[in-house]
C-alpha cells in the first residue's frame, strides 16, 4: 500500500472569467494577500464513506458560487444523486451524496455555469490509523530535521506512534523524500503524506487576512473524516509546537475524558539565530511574551471530536460555545519555538538577547526528548 495520498480536487481554469469573490473584510490586505487568495479551487476533496453509505465533498466557501453550484446535477454510476447534509462554515463547507453501492469510481458534474467535469472518488483509509496516537500538521518546506525532531519529541514525551503530514507545494524536497525522513524516526508504526498542490491562501498580519485562508481549516476536517476516524486521538500541532504535560498522562490520554482537550501556549526562544536552529535550543523564555492561541487534541469518534474543527478551536457557534464550557486544561501547555520558522508569515529570525532568560525546566524537558543538554 502506498504511503503517499492525494486529494481528489477540481480547480477552475485560471484564464476563465468565473472566479470566487474576495471575502467582505479583504479591503485591508496588501497586494501579496490579494495575489495569494484562492479564487479558483472549486472542490478540495471527494471520498466515499462506506460506513455512512455516502460520498462526501469538501470545498472552500462558495461565496458567489453557491447559488449556481447547487443548480449542478451530480451523477454517481450515471445515476443522479441529490445533495444532503449541506454544512457551511466560515472557511469551508461540505455536503454529502447518498450512495449505498461499492465505491463509485467517478463523480460527474453537469452545470450550465461550470460545465461538465468529473472527479475521482477516493476511499477512506481510517483502518490504517486504528487506535493510533496520531500527530498531524500541514506544512511547506520546513527543514526535514525539524520535522523529525517534532516527531521524536511527541513520541518520547507522549507516545505518539503515527503521523500524517499534509505537504503543501514544497519545492525543497519531494513527497517521497519527506516520507523517507519521517520513516527514519523510531517509534512510528504509521507514516503517511498527503500531497496538497493547492494554494495555502493569503498570509501576513493584516486585518481580516485569516478569513481568506481556507485550506488549513478544511484539511483538518478532511483528514479526520477520510483517514483518522478510528484513531485513539489526534494531536493538531504545527512543526514549531511541542506539547508538554504536567501529569503522568499524555495529551492523547487527557483527550479521552471529553473527547477533546485544549491548552494554551508560550513562546520559547533560542539564544542565537544560526542558519538553522533546532527545537532543543529553545530553552529561553521572556517574562512579558504574549500567550499563544490555544491548540487541541481530540478523539475522532467522540461527540466533540466529530464537530467541525478549526485551527485553534472548533468551528461554528456551537463548537465555540462548547470549547468555552470545556475550559483549557492547565496541566497541558505547548512550547511555541520562535526560531523554528521559515518566516513565511512574518520575520521571526531576530533574537532579543537582553530580555530572554534561561529556563532550567524547559531544558530538562528538551534533554529528556533529545538526549542532550544546553549549557548555560
Amino acid at each position: 500500500m502506498d504511503d503517499l495520498y492525494t486529494l481528489s480536487s477540481y480547480v477552475l481554469d485560471k484564464e476563465a472569467c468565473l472566479q470566487r469573490n474576495f471575502p467582505n473584510d479583504s479591503r485591508g490586505w496588501d497586494s501579496d494577500g490579494w495575489k495569494s487568495y484562492d479564487r479558483n479551487t472549486l472542490i478540495y476533496d471527494t471520498f466515499f464513506d462506506q460506513r455512512q453509505a455516502l460520498v462526501r465533498i469538501f470545498m472552500p466557501p462558495p461565496l458567489n458560487f453557491e447559488k449556481d453550484f447547487f443548480k449542478t446535477k451530480f451523477f454517481l454510476n450515471d445515476n443522479i444523486a441529490e445533495p444532503i447534509n449541506f454544512s457551511k462554515y466560515k472557511r469551508f463547507c461540505k455536503f454529502d451524496l447518498r450512495f449505498k453501492e461499492k465505491v463509485p469510481p467517478v463523480l460527474k458534474f453537469q452545470s450550465s455555469i461550470f460545465g461538465k467535469f468529473n472527479v475521482l472518488v477516493k476511499s477512506t483509509n481510517s483502518s490504517i490509523f486504528k487506535d493510533c496516537k496520531v500527530i498531524y500538521t500541514l506544512q511547506r518546506n520546513q527543514p526535514l530535521d525539524w520535522i523529525k525532531d517534532w516527531m521524536l519529541f511527541h513520541n518520547k514525551i507522549h507516545g505518539a506512534n503515527a503521523v500524517l503530514i499534509s505537504n503543501n507545494n514544497s519545492d525543497a524536497y519531494t513527497d517521497r523524500q519527506l516520507l523517507d525522513a519521517m520513516k527514519s524516526v523510531p517509534g512510528f508504526k504509521v507514516c503517511k503524506v498527503l500531497t496538497v498542490p493547492l494554494p495555502w491562501g493569503p498570509f501576513g498580519k493584516y486585518k481580516g487576512i485569516e478569513n481568506g485562508k481556507y485550506l488549513q481549516t478544511a484539511l483538518l476536517n478532511i483528514v479526520r473524516d477520510r483517514f483518522l476516524q478510528d484513531s485513539y486521538a489526534v494531536l493538531n500541532a504545527d512543526i514549531d509546537e511541542l506539547v508538554l504535560s504536567n501529569t503522568k498522562k499524555s495529551v492523547f490520554d487527557l483527550a479521552q475524558k471529553y473527547g477533546y482537550v485544549s491548552y494554551s501556549g508560550r513562546w520559547v526562544f533560542s539564544n542565537t539565530a544560526p542558519a538553522q536552529p533546532y527545537h532543543k535550543n529553545h530553552v529561553y523564555v521572556m517574562s512579558n511574551s504574549e500567550i499563544c492561541p490555544p491548540k487541541y487534541c481530540y478523539k475522532p469518534s467522540s461527540y466533540l471530536g466529530k464537530m467541525a474543527l478549526s485551527v485553534h478551536r472548533h468551528s461554528g457557534f456551537l463548537g465555540r460555545f462548547l470549547s468555552k464550557i470545556f475550559a483549557r486544561n492547565r496541566d497541558l501547555l505547548y512550547l511555541h519555538c520562535r526560531h523554528i520558522s521559515t518566516s513565511w508569515k512574518y520575520d521571526r529570525s531576530k533574537v532579543d538577547a537582553e530580555n530572554i532568560q534561561f529556563d532550567l525546566e524547559v531544558d530538562n524537558i528538551m534533554s529528556k526528548a533529545f538526549g542532550s543538554r544546553n549549557v548555560e
